[in-house]
């Protein structure tokens, strides 16, 4: 599993407020604007910065847009989130050998192009 942070480049512009007219949480996710819930609604900055929130049986879940990575926290400069990295590792003779599964920290900058 990997631990993944999105950093705005912005932080004045990230005041844990979502756009008005659009959904502000997501389960007991606050969704502060730039970001946004939902695809082609104008409530993010733009495509980047979109995210999914999944609601099924009495749980909701956010995704970084509408993909499978999961988000579990956003701050006022943060967006955090958790992924599966898949590896197979093989020995000299090509035989496939059991590795466990580390925990990865990741650290990615997404921030809106500046004219």
């Amino acid at each position: 599993m990997a631990l993944g942070t999105l950093q705005g480049s912005n932080s004045s512009a990230m005041n844990n407020i979502a756009k008005p007219g659009c959904q502000p949480r997501c389960g007991n996710i606050t969704v502060p604007y730039p970001f946004g819930i939902g695809k082609d609604t104008g409530c993010s900055l733009d495509d980047i910065f979109y995210l999914t929130c999944n609601s099924t049986n009495e749980t909701s879940k956010l995704y970084l847009r509408s993909g499978n990575i999961e988000v579990f926290n956003i701050s006022d400069s943060e967006l955090r989130t958790f992924s599966d990295i898949a590896s197979r590792c093989y020995d000299e003779s090509g035989n496939h050998v059991h590795q466990p599964l580390y925990l990865v920290y990741l650290h990615v900058v997404i921030a809106p192009q500046q004219s």
